[in-house]
């Protein structure tokens, strides 16, 4: 293939030499671009990130069987599969589980183990909450520190 794109560029270079010196350097870049585009193909990167996929799949399903049966990830606890809780912004002992105790900030999804969906509801939900002003924004309401841990 480098042979071919350095035949080509010679043959290029030659014939634009006896033209002019002038567009030599354009068209020179312009011919091995185009002989190694067309050469090598327009995706020719895609069958190696599909395959780079399917091996980064193929070793999270391996971890993920080398587990131990309660050691798995369950998933999302607000999913409708699992639960017909609705996120709602009146429901402040709810969204209290999803706020730190002592600094009132919002937990990320990779301490709540939500999905990225139900992530932005709740931080929504509470965010509203706090401006209706049904929630502290700087920390729990002290009846609700006793409350069972959701995750």
């Amino acid at each position: 293939m480098a042979a071919a794109c350095t035949k080509k560029l010679l043959q290029n270079t030659r014939f634009l030499a006896q033209k002019s010196t002038g567009y030599l350097s354009f068209t020179c870049l312009r011919g091995i671009h185009l002989t190694s585009s067309a050469e090598e193909g327009k995706y020719h990167y895609l069958e190696r990130k599909r395959k780079l996929r399917i091996k980064r799949e193929e070793e999270l399903k391996a971890r993920f069987e080398r587990l131990d049966e309660e050691d798995r990830p369950t998933g999302c606890v607000l999913c409708p599969k699992r639960t017909d809780i609705e996120i709602n912004y009146k429901n402040v002992r709810l969204l209290s589980q999803f706020v730190s105790s002592h600094t009132g900030r919002i937990y990320g999804k990779q301490v709540t183990g939500l999905c990225e969906k139900r992530q932005r509801q709740i931080t929504n939900a509470i965010k509203r909450s706090r401006a209706m002003g049904l929630m502290p924004t700087t920390m729990k309401y002290l009846e609700f520190h006793n409350d069972p841990k959701l995750f």
